[in-house]
């Protein structure tokens, strides 16, 4: 009997042994599937703080490519959050012009990861196109586009070039109308979000033909339209009426309504045999704060070289440049107008470029892009 209760009491004994490794080995695992768990949380946690991190830069130069230079505020995405500043060379003394130093954040649970980038914005054109409107594009009559480049030879019309490119930046149904008969030589552009470019450009009873291939494209960016004010040292309040006469040379006859390389006035009208040129090696930038219209057999600019004139409309009212049956007006230069609209009739012939809110062209216009 002794032996047995002796025996037994090993089993017992062995048993409990055997019940506390297990129970240690259990616990040991389950610590360890805890702390894996945790790991594995935070590993989440950090690859997403990156990543918003990383979408916090992106917003950032999407920002700095709109024209916007202000730090970028939080902003939630996914689960967590992100945020950036951005330096420039006024805060930052190793920073060149035109670049800037963004510091992103990104934020989810517990984890943030921060990332540098340095960017350089380069400078571009706003007259990217023969003719672009920022909203919506009509085309009536019998318009074509078509281009040159001036700083190798004057406009050729035996040999035009093909980069006469219209666009919009909408990305609806109806951001080109085509009530006419349009050629375009070059290539048509449409908001950068649209899915079928095609679907854009809406043909009411008209036909258009387009050189390139694909002829029509969404815009990888939308073109931006920025505001552009007159100098503060400009008064803008003579207006600019001339119908006939001798030729106007700017900005050295521009009087009071000029300084430096530009020139502000309150209206223009430019009518009949009227011109109004440019000096002699100077880039001009004229702005008009009403109502601009140009009629009859007049000329702005200068024929041989559009370059040397940019005009900038900042009213909202509609400008106008429109020949009758015997006058041809003739636009040479950069015509810019953010918050406006154009209207391009009759004969008329620009050298250079349109953009415009609203662009609408017809009669028989030409418009001939200068590269």
């Amino acid at each position: 009997g002794t032996m047995l209760e002796h025996r037994q009491g090993i089993v017992v004994i062995a048993s409990l042994g055997v019940l506390m490794f297990l129970t240690v080995l259990g616990g040991s695992f389950l610590l360890r599937g805890l702390h894996e768990d945790q790991i594995s949380d935070q590993s989440r946690w950090q690859h997403s703080a990156f990543f918003l991190a990383e979408a916090s830069i992106d917003a950032a130069i999407d920002q700095l490519r709109d024209g916007t230079f202000s730090d970028l505020p939080p902003t939630a995405l996914s689960n967590g959050s992100y945020w950036a500043e951005i330096a420039d060379s006024s805060e930052n003394l190793s920073l060149q012009p035109l670049q800037y130093l963004i510091t992103g954040h990104g934020l989810d649970a517990a984890a943030q990861r921060d990332v540098e980038a340095l960017t350089l914005l380069t400078a571009q054109s706003i007259f990217q196109f023969a003719l672009f409107a920022d909203q919506q594009l009509v085309v009536g009559g019998t318009v074509s586009t078509d281009s040159f480049d001036s700083s190798v030879a004057p406009y050729d019309p035996l040999n035009p070039g093909q980069e006469g490119d219209i666009g919009t930046n909408l990305s609806t149904s109806g951001g080109i109308v085509i009530n006419g008969s349009l050629t375009v030589n070059g290539q048509v552009a449409v908001g950068e979000e649209a899915t079928d470019p095609n679907a854009v450009v809406v043909v009411n009873g008209g036909s258009y033909t387009v050189t390139a291939d694909p002829p029509v494209v969404a815009q990888p960016n939308n073109l931006q339209m920025p505001t552009a004010d007159p100098p503060a040292e400009l008064a803008c309040n003579v207006p600019l009426d001339l119908n006939g006469g001798p030729a106007l040379s700017l900005p050295s006859g521009g009087r009071s309504s000029c300084s430096g390389t530009a020139c502000c006035f309150s209206t223009m009208s430019i009518g009949g045999g009227g011109t109004v040129t440019v000096d002699p090696g100077v880039e001009l930038t004229v702005y008009v704060t009403g109502p601009f219209s140009q009629t009859g057999n007049s000329t702005i600019g200068v024929l041989s070289d559009p370059t040397q004139l940019v005009m900038i409309l900042t009213s909202p009212q509609q400008a106008t440049i429109e020949g009758g049956w015997t006058g041809t007006p003739v636009f040479s230069g950069g015509l810019y107008a953010p918050t406006g609209s154009i209207d391009i009739g009759g004969n008329a012939q620009i050298f250079g470029s349109v953009v415009s809110q609203n662009v609408e062209v017809s009669g028989n216009a030409e418009i001939h892009y200068d590269e």
